[in-house]
């Protein structure tokens, strides 16, 4: 008989702030682990969020200034600014740190004199370009969805546009509207998007319609929806791709769906609105942050299998974004028990 084994990583959630750029780092009894105060790469500049990277000690952070804005990579245990890449015309909106552990995707918006201008960035951990960058809408982008099983990156773009990036050669090769849900015959007004653990589905978050809407990912044609509520903003999706999390901040709501079993497994009444969210890599739990301009954070970690709250906790005034390490897309190694 032979037995292997290690400790599991020590889970960080990473919780920014829209107020001070002040980026809290908890544990998985959310605890304070670490804070730093975002680096200012442009004087004036107002954060954007902060998403933890590959190394687990390391976070990328984004900040606006004017037409433009910057992304740092800075130690969480000091602020230490390590790397940034400076955006003088686009503001980054999203920042998505690429599962092999080298790369980052950055979606910036552009305010133009014909209306925006979206385009996707290719950047190494040290943030240096290392394609030319992809013009995808001329609208703000709203969402990037993209997984290890898939070919492909996909925005969603606001008017209800979505754009495949091929992944290997960098380039746009698709732009497919989304059509309205035909379970309510409304306009999606679609928020957010995520991809299946496969790739096969692609997940669209309908705030207008009150619907997320499954895609083919081969033609982009609807092949089913499930209602959740309308005013849904932001989805989360678990690692093994059982569980969707959705959030309506109007309703202070969190909605928390099997979207294997095409189910509504909890409807959670939150105190302020909550605003971002992101799974465990163990996909047994989710963290969702509320709050609002004027309200004191909260931290919520949420049971995904029962749909219910676990555990909260006071986090950052006004909450941008959330991230976990080790996620999904963090190259951690893991071992598994064998017995002979």
């Amino acid at each position: 008989m032979l037995t292997t084994a290690c400790t599991s990583p020590s889970v960080r959630i990473a919780v920014s702030s829209g107020t001070d750029g002040t980026t809290v780092v908890h544990d998985a009894n959310l605890l304070v682990a670490d804070t730093q105060r975002v680096p200012s790469a442009m004087e004036g500049s107002s954060p954007a969020g902060a998403w933890l990277a590959y190394d687990g000690v390391t976070v990328f952070t984004a900040s606006r200034r004017g037409a433009g804005g910057s992304i740092t990579r800075a130690r969480t245990r000091d602020g230490s600014l390590l790397n940034r890449v400076d955006f003088y015309r686009g503001m980054p909106v999203h920042v998505y740190p690429v599962f092999d552990g080298e790369s980052v995707y950055a979606v910036t918006t552009d305010s133009t004199d014909d209306g925006f201008r979206s385009t996707l960035h290719l950047l190494g951990f040290d943030l240096e370009a290392r394609a030319d960058p992809v013009p995808l809408c001329d609208t703000p982008a709203r969402g990037l969805a993209t997984t290890r099983a898939a070919d492909d990156v996909f925005v969603l773009c606001a008017g209800d546009t979505l754009v495949e990036v091929d992944r290997t050669l960098h380039r746009r090769v698709r732009v497919a509207p989304i059509a309205p849900d035909d379970s309510t015959r409304e306009p999606c007004g679609a928020f957010d998007v995520a991809m299946s653990t496969t790739g096969s589905v692609i997940f669209v978050l309908c705030g207008d319609a009150g619907t997320l809407l499954y895609l083919d990912h081969l033609t982009l044609e609807p092949i089913r929806s499930l209602p959740v509520g309308v005013g849904g903003r932001r989805l989360g999706r678990s690692p093994d791709g059982q569980h969707v999390v959705i959030l309506r901040p109007d309703a202070r709501e969190v909605v928390v769906l099997d979207v294997r079993r095409r189910v509504v497994t909890g409807r959670i009444t939150t105190e302020h609105a909550p605003i971002a969210v992101a799974a465990d890599s163990d996909s047994r739990s989710a963290f969702v942050a509320t709050g609002a301009a004027d309200d004191a954070g909260r931290l919520l970690k949420i049971d995904l299998e029962s749909g219910s709250v676990r555990s909260t906790v006071e986090t950052v005034a006004h909450p941008l974004t959330v991230s976990v390490w080790p996620g999904e897309e963090s190259p951690v190694m893991r071992w598994t028990d064998h017995t002979d």
